[in-house]
Parts: C-alpha cells; structure tokens; sequence
C-alpha cells in the first residue's frame, strides 16, 4: 500500500538531480483557480550532495522561479523528498505569480 503523504504549506523538498547534486523547493500553497496543483518555488542554488543545508541555508536563497505539480504524488513515486519544514515568507511575494496557457489572453497580454 502506498504511504500517505501530506503537505503542508512552508514544507522544503529536494531533488536530487544527476546522481550529482541537489536542488530545493519550498511548497506555497495549493492552487484551486489556475491549474490546480500544488504552487512551490524552487531555490537557485544547486549543492553538492555530500554538503549539507540548514533550513537558513534553503530560505536564504534567490527564487529561481515558481511552478506547479503535484508534491505528494512526486514524493510517493521517488521524484523528492522531503527535507524539511520551513517559515513561509511573510511578503506574499507569490501573489504576483502570473500562470497561464500556451495562447490564452494572459499569456498573451504579458508577451
């Protein structure tokens, strides 16, 4: 039976990617207008995967961008894991994230 996984906004994940080093996202909250996934903004910074983070480190870093998935299907099928929990910004800075599709008028009226 496949492990429950439950989400929490401010949760921090990582990624491991090339067997080489990792990446971090931070879970912001879920989506129910636009797409309807999980909004999480991953980190710039890229570690080695023998160094070691503190959550400081993590939620210091540059946002590289915001995205949607969905967090808890990722972790269950192996994608990441969870590293640990964290303070979301108080600054909602994701409320100006602005989402849409190949060719809708939002998309459109930004390009």
């Amino acid at each position: 039976m496949a492990k429950r996984v439950i989400v929490k906004p401010g949760d921090i994940f990582y990624v491991t990617i090339k067997g080489k080093y990792r990446r971090y996202f931070q879970y912001i909250e879920k989506d129910d207008n636009c797409l309807g996934g999980d909004l999480f903004k991953v980190f710039k910074s890229s570690y080695d995967l023998n160094s070691s983070q503190t959550v400081e480190d993590v939620l210091n870093d540059e946002v590289a961008f915001y995205s949607h998935s969905s967090i808890g299907i990722g972790v269950r099928m192996g994608f990441w894991e969870k590293f640990s929990k964290g303070e979301l910004s108080r600054q909602c800075e994701w409320k100006n994230v602005i989402v849409g599709y190949e060719n809708d008028e939002v998309t459109r009226s930004i390009w």
